[in-house]
């Protein structure tokens, strides 16, 4: 992507790194990550880090989904801490990895001049629980859905 990126545009200086080490302070007119953030840990240092490398009148714009209040996410996550589940060490690969609205507010607030914080839900009309596990196979559940066996219920959920 990034070999493909280069032949665009030889006047934009691309390069890979490590976001969770990555840091540039102040060099960035616009930082900007869409359903990305949420898969790395420790919001606080990575959000405030990214904020700072961000110039004077420049922009930090990040959007994730809000995990922290969603029944599949927290269902994904008490599977991965179930006794039944702790040998396949799940809970090393899914946790949840976002704050609330607040907390990033309290986080960011002090290093901004200006701060905008939304929430959106989105809903999702699904046929049954297979229909839920194959929507969240691409996300929360890509690295354990190979190994998880849905069986036919008659219960809601």
């Amino acid at each position: 992507m990034i070999e493909k990126a280069r032949q665009t545009s030889g006047a934009i200086d691309w390069r890979i790194g490590d976001i969770q080490t990555w840091d540039e302070p102040n060099r960035f007119d616009l930082i900007f990550a869409n359903a990305s953030l949420q898969w790395i840990d420790v919001h606080e240092s990575l959000t405030k880090r990214l904020l700072k490398a961000v110039k004077p009148s420049g922009v930090f714009a990040f959007q994730m989904p809000a995990l922290y209040n969603q029944p599949v996410a927290q269902a994904i996550h008490d599977v991965s801490e179930s006794p039944a589940w702790q040998p396949h060490r799940l809970s090393d690969r899914y946790s949840l990895r976002t704050h609330t609205p607040g907390e990033y507010y309290d986080w960011l607030a002090p290093l901004a001049k200006r701060l905008q914080i939304w929430e959106t839900v989105y809903f999702h009309e699904l046929a049954n629980h297979q229909a839920i596990v194959d929507f969240y196979s691409s996300t929360g559940l890509k690295t354990v859905s190979g190994g998880i066996a849905i069986g036919r219920t008659e219960e809601r959920i």
